[in-house]
């Protein structure tokens, strides 16, 4: 999922951050887990990357064609189809 962890401890989804970016501070610790192309694990199909700045992180989403995915997937035999229908719902 990504999102923001620090050692408040606290988690910050992208969602709960102002403009999808989180601003570093300079005494604390912070993991930041970017998600990923497929299954970003929090409901929203679309990429997950981000953008590492000097002082902060930048959460970007990209549509891609979950559909092919999906179908690609499911032509594998040794898959199963639950691994493509999970694309369509981000999970």
């Amino acid at each position: 999922m990504p999102g923001v962890f620090t050692d408040e401890p606290d988690f910050y989804p992208p969602g709960e951050l102002g403009e999808d970016s989180y601003t570093f501070n300079p005494h604390e610790k912070a993991i930041v887990n970017v998600g990923s192309v497929g299954q970003p694990r929090d409901h929203d199909p679309r990429a997950s990357y981000a953008i590492l700045h000097d002082d902060r992180v930048e959460f970007c989403r990209l549509a891609y064609d979950v559909d092919v995915t999906a179908k690609q997937i499911k032509a594998i035999p040794e898959l199963h189809d639950w691994l493509g229908d999970r694309l369509y719902e981000g999970r």
